[in-house]
């Protein structure tokens, strides 16, 4: 029974050093990119370079110097793609550049929200089991120490 008390305090105090680490995590941030190179295809989608979380509706392509209507081309905000529209101004393998701007975590909040989530898990059981060992020694079944 001394054990599973230690085991307790130990991750409460576990628990106490990373709760304040996690409320200083921030939200979503915002991005921009201005002018980004790359080829456009009719055939198939090209990924922007900056990854997101979400991408705005706010992007910009440019084409030998002068914007394209978007009518010319599909952007995907769910994956940050891009993709020419057959019979339009821009050819398969088209050089152009993009501004355009999304929503991502933080890099602190991506490496602490799979580490805590982990760890309630592991507390989740470990405090079922000294729950458990402390009703099995109450009720003195199981031979206890």
């Amino acid at each position: 029974m001394r054990d599973s008390i230690w085991i307790f305090v130990l991750l409460a105090v576990f628990l106490g050093v990373f709760t304040p680490a996690f409320a200083g995590a921030s939200g979503p941030t915002t991005f921009h990119v201005g002018n980004e190179a790359t080829s456009i295809s009719t055939s198939s989608w090209t990924t922007v370079d900056e990854d997101a979380q979400r991408y705005f509706d706010n992007e910009t392509v440019y084409y030998n110097g002068s914007i394209v209507e978007e009518t010319e081309y599909q952007w995907a905000t769910s994956n940050g793609s891009v993709r020419a529209v057959p019979g339009g101004q821009l050819d398969d393998a088209s050089q152009i550049t993009m501004s355009y701007g999304g929503e991502r975590q933080d890099q602190w909040s991506r490496l602490l929200i799979p580490l805590l989530l982990v760890f309630f898990g592991v507390l989740t059981i470990l405090l079922v089991w000294v729950a458990g060992d402390a009703i099995v020694g109450a009720i003195g079944i199981g031979g206890g120490r």
